[in-house]
């Protein structure tokens, strides 16, 4: 009996106080919303490629997290990009000085949701993400809250997880992006 209770708790108790242990799949794609603008997304992760996309109504940006650049294609066809800031790279695992903040669960019966609260720093400011921690199943955001320097914050829910990605093609890169054109 302590043996099949130690089994359960264990990897419980081990990634609460590991964080790098905390990783999401390599492959992965999820909708967003976010709670305070009301835009929506759908965003695919390939962390074989170190790449983001976010697919918007309007455009799509792309975050290659090798090159530090985020690319910004209108659905006019112009393509343009920024650098990205090193401490805006969302990480697969959860860097060795994220927070642990608790654990609670969502939902009842079939559909209750275990989940554990990190706290990390990102893009200047913290990020709280909220994980799912389904016993054997991979784990994912499914809500985060940003709050930059100045203690404005966003929140976001990310719904529809899905392992893998169904259109690789939306990682490739235009040959026509052009950087910002700075206002000065």
């Amino acid at each position: 009996m302590y043996a099949i209770l130690l089994a359960v708790l264990l990897p419980l108790v081990m990634s609460a106080s590991d964080p790098t242990k905390v990783c999401m799949p390599d492959k992965l794609e999820f909708d967003s919303f976010n709670l305070d603008t009301e835009e929506g997304a759908h965003i695919s992760v390939d962390f074989t490629q170190n790449m983001m996309v976010l697919a918007y109504p309007n455009r799509t940006e792309v975050e290659d997290f090798d090159d530090l650049k985020i690319y910004t294609i209108y659905n006019t066809g112009k393509c343009e990009f920024i650098n990205l800031p090193s401490d805006a790279v969302f990480p697969q695992c959860l860097p060795a000085n994220a927070v642990f903040l608790g654990e609670a669960s969502f939902g009842f019966g079939p559909h209750h949701l275990d989940d554990e609260a990190w706290l990390i720093p990102f893009a200047g400011g913290t990020l709280q993400l909220i994980y799912s921690k389904q016993f054997n199943q991979p784990q994912y955001v499914f809500v985060s809250k940003y709050t930059d320097a100045s203690g404005k914050h966003e929140s976001t829910v990310y719904p529809n997880p899905t392992l893998g990605i169904s259109k690789p093609e939306v990682f490739q890169i235009p040959g026509n992006c052009s950087p910002v054109k700075s206002c000065q």
